[in-house]
């Protein structure tokens, strides 16, 4: 009778000082020889005898641990492979009578090993990315071969799979930037998957959030068009405001801001220009600006390379979705259209 067992061999310690002076092996090494003739697949009672003979004490009773985690292992190692045969039956049966393991501790081993082999087979059923009926029925035969009526393969890999989508899930959040292709794919994933996320409310504000904070920075800004106004034919412009032009000024020593003209303000590709309702019309290219500091979603100063700095508050700007003023003047000031 011989099975095949991928289950590599057992390696033999070195000999202390004292053993190799005693002429004797580790207490170790005994077992690791027994381990290595079950392994080879052929349960040769002469040699486990032989074995036994030479060691001072009982290897079914000294290493009982050992024996049944290899049970649990070679059943595994079986269970792997879809199917139980004659020869393996008989196996098991010599297996736990040479090394006196009840029969009922040997059967819930049994399907200890079966079971983590059906899991571990699932786990195979996700790994391209997409599940099939067919690779869910297959390990549903297995189970069913072994002996685990209770085992439902569709519960444990739903379980699994809830596990792996939440972890991605919460990796995709973790730097609160969500870009749409990568929520479309998320999507997508968990289509094929067949499993649907539950979120609450609150999850769900961030996951908002984290796709604003995406586009803000990455989306394309999309051109409008703007009445009454002109600009070259290269030029385009992306946002339209109402707005206060303000500078710093100084007072008896003290530092003030003070609105120096409010009017129409739109940003273009080029510059940003105000046609103020008291003629005093302002324009400044973005190629003399260092940076746009952010002072807020309607608030941003343009701090120029050389020359007063002014800071522009919109009061009153049609709804332009994920963008804010700000946002827009700091990305066609870097040139960040797309």
């Amino acid at each position: 009778m011989s099975i095949k067992l991928p289950i590599p061999h057992e390696r033999l310690s070195s000999k202390s000082i004292s053993d190799k002076f005693w002429g004797c092996e580790p207490k170790q090494n005994y077992f690791a020889r027994a381990k290595n003739i079950v392994t080879t697949g052929n349960l040769d009672r002469k040699m486990l005898l032989q074995v036994q003979s030479e060691y001072d004490g009982d290897l079914a009773t000294d290493f009982a641990d050992q024996w049944r985690e290899l049970l649990k292992e070679i059943t595994f190692q079986i269970a792997i492979d879809g199917v139980i045969d004659p020869e393996e039956q008989a196996f098991f049966k010599e297996y736990i009578a040479i090394f006196r393991i009840p029969k009922d501790e040997a059967s819930r081993i049994y399907r200890s090993g079966a079971r983590s082999a059906c899991l571990m087979l699932l786990s195979d059923v996700y790994e391209d990315g997409i599940v099939e009926d067919h690779e869910i029925e297959h390990v549903e035969r297995i189970a069913k071969g072994f002996g685990l009526k209770e085992f439902d393969a569709k519960a444990n890999l739903t379980a699994q799979l809830k596990k792996l989508v939440q972890a991605r899930f919460n990796e995709m959040i973790s730097d609160l930037m969500i870009s749409d292709h990568e929520w479309e794919q998320f999507q997508k994933y968990t289509r094929n998957l067949r499993v649907e996320l539950t979120t609450d409310s609150k999850t769900d504000e961030v996951v908002r959030q984290a796709r604003l904070n995406w586009r803000r920075k990455y989306g394309k800004l999309e051109p409008i068009d703007v009445d009454g106004i002109k600009i070259s034919k290269n030029e385009l412009a992306y946002f339209e405001a109402i707005a206060h032009w303000i500078e710093d000024r100084k007072r008896n020593g003290e530092a003030y801001q003070k609105i120096i003209a409010t009017g129409r303000i739109v940003l273009t590709s080029k510059r940003l220009m105000l046609i103020a309702s008291s003629g005093d019309n302002k324009s400044i290219n973005w190629d003399s600006v260092h940076q746009v500091v952010n002072h807020g979603a309607a608030i941003f100063e343009l701090e120029k390379i050389s020359g007063k700095s002014p800071t522009i508050h919109v009061i009153d700007a049609e709804d332009i979705g994920w963008l804010t003023a700000t946002i827009v003047a700091q990305r066609l000031c870097n040139g960040q259209l797309e």
